[in-house]
């Protein structure tokens, strides 16, 4: 039997009654396995933070989606609503080259270009104009303020190892993982929080318990290079005295959270990862990394998920 710590009156935020046995609590990628329901789609989606969250090549896409349909729908308008006989400066008979000539009309007036081959000859046309010319500026409005918004993230380039090891460690055993700072910029005072999570049998009804583990140092100055973050499995660890079989029957997690000091942005960032039991190592120890030489210290990403096991 092993000895269990409990938290006192410590509450993480995921409650008890989540007891599914192949489901994330929090993803690799740091977001929360939760979804919402109950709700429609304008009051739990925010376009905006969609936006600044998504990918690049989505981001750029929408950005360029939206300036082609907003310019093929003024196009639209300028030809075969109004008509061609409403702008000067169109030399072409063909009713595809018309809409194209007007597309491009649309586009040099939505960006404010304006090269002044083609223009609108009567009032109505010069007013859907004006529309098409404000419509440009508002988009573009929205588009720099949400690129402002993704450069300003702050977005520490922090590296996990894929997995987890169950390790030897001093009289006993402990759980580790490593991270690494991937970039050149400064990253120091890094903090450091680990939760683990399994399913235990109380009176005959299986729940989800959490406990914060204690841990060899949960902190440090520099974030330089890499550092291994070590919890001992002692008598203070709810896994004292369990082997893997019962470690893996209760499903456990480790739930990390990690705070560094970004320097380029002058804030702390926070980054969020988990551990399964599919993803932890037993009786095993990460390859070393970190080598030096007479000038300079440098960090082997190459092997940062290698391990030696141990027989």
């Amino acid at each position: 039997m092993f000895k269990r710590i409990k938290e006192n009156g410590k509450e993480f935020g995921f409650g008890n009654s989540t007891i599914g046995k192949n489901q994330r609590i929090v993803n690799k990628d740091g977001s929360f396995n939760v979804s919402r329901r109950g709700l429609n789609i304008f009051q739990r989606f925010s376009f905006f933070h969609w936006m600044i969250n998504s990918k690049w090549s989505v981001f750029l896409g929408i950005v360029v989606l939206g300036f082609l349909t907003s310019n093929a729908i003024f196009a639209f308008i300028y030809d075969v609503v109004l008509g061609v006989n409403h702008f000067h400066g169109i030399e072409t008979h063909s009713p595809l080259k018309n809409y194209f000539e007007l597309f491009f009309f649309s586009s040099q007036t939505y960006t404010t270009v304006g090269y002044g081959r083609i223009n609108p000859a009567t009032t109505i046309s010069s007013f859907v104009a004006a529309i098409d010319a404000l419509s440009g500026v508002l988009y573009f409005a929205i588009v720099t303020g949400l690129l402002y918004g993704r450069f300003s993230k702050p977005v520490p380039k922090i590296q996990f190892s894929k997995i987890g090891v169950v390790a030897p460690y001093k009289e006993g055993f402990a759980f580790m993982f490593r991270v690494a700072n991937k970039l050149n910029h400064q990253l120091q005072n890094a903090e450091v929080r680990l939760i683990a999570s399994e399913i235990v049998d109380e009176n005959g009804r299986a729940s989800r318990q959490f406990f914060e583990l204690e841990l060899e140092r949960k902190e440090i100055v520099f974030f330089a290079t890499s550092w291994t973050i070590v919890h001992p499995i002692d008598e203070k660890s709810p896994f004292f005295n369990m082997g893997e079989e019962e470690f893996n029957r209760n499903e456990p997690e480790f739930m990390l959270q990690l705070k560094v000091y970004d320097q380029s942005y002058s804030q702390d960032t926070f980054t969020n990862t988990s551990y399964r039991k599919e993803e932890i190592v037993w009786n095993a120890v990460f390859e070393k990394i970190l080598i030096s030489n007479e000038n300079i210290n440098y960090v082997d990403f190459a092997k940062f998920n290698d391990v030696n096991y141990i027989s």
